[in-house]
């Protein structure tokens, strides 16, 4: 609860900036709506990655009201499954296991506005490129290097969230912190996976949470 009371405390103090230069760490959730992918693994990908930008317009209480950061960044989500199918060969179920890999690289520019200088609300559109492996293995319990599938696919998110964060004045240092949470869409193209029989489609619900510096 430390935690918590601590950034409360810092909420209520003067007003802050919001478009500023960011690093943060992420925390993601996507929700494919991919059906072939279903069938091998469950369609939430978890995810968690690094971004960072530079604040091309600020705002702030003696400044203008709206603001714009040119961001970029990287995530990983990974999803593992197990499962015995039937061998005709030794009569009996044997092991099967598949994790798929989905590395994402951004470059985006989110707009925000100031509420109240404490609370700021924006829209993020981002372009990404999503490299994704599938790894799979006909005996997961031998620890052997797998065999990998990998393809690369185009996709753009689009996403509406907020941010809230100190201002820097308070703790007397150019640097403060902030917490963001932001949901939206992906679109991407389709991703050939020789493992999964055809193209994958990655599309669907993301949900993104991040927590960083910003100065």
């Amino acid at each position: 609860m430390r935690p918590i009371v601590l950034l409360a405390g810092l909420l209520a103090a003067a007003p802050a900036h919001a478009a500023r230069h960011e690093l943060s760490y992420e925390f993601l959730g996507a929700f494919t709506s991919d059906l072939t992918l279903g069938e091998v693994f469950d369609t939430r990908l978890p995810a968690f990655g690094l971004k960072a930008g530079g604040a091309v317009l600020r705002n702030g209480p003696r400044t203008r009201r709206f603001g714009l950061v040119i961001d970029g960044g990287w995530s990983r989500a990974s999803r593992g499954s197990r499962v015995d199918l039937y061998s005709e060969v030794f009569d009996r179920n044997t092991p099967f296991g598949a994790t798929l890999v989905v590395d994402t690289i951004t470059l985006g520019a989110k707009a925000d506005v100031s509420v109240a200088d404490l609370f700021f609300p924006y829209i993020h559109v981002q372009a990404a490129l999503l490299h994704g492996r599938v790894l799979t293995d006909s005996d997961p319990d031998d620890h052997d290097d797998p065999f990998v599938d990998d393809g690369l696919a185009p996709a753009g998110l689009f996403t509406f969230g907020f941010e809230l964060g100190p201002p820097d004045t308070h703790l007397g240092w150019p640097v403060t912190f902030a917490f963001y949470l932001e949901a939206g869409v992906q679109i991407a193209g389709g991703m050939t996976v020789g493992a999964l029989g055809g193209p994958v489609d990655l599309s669907g619900a993301v949900l993104r949470s991040g927590v960083g510096l910003r100065f």
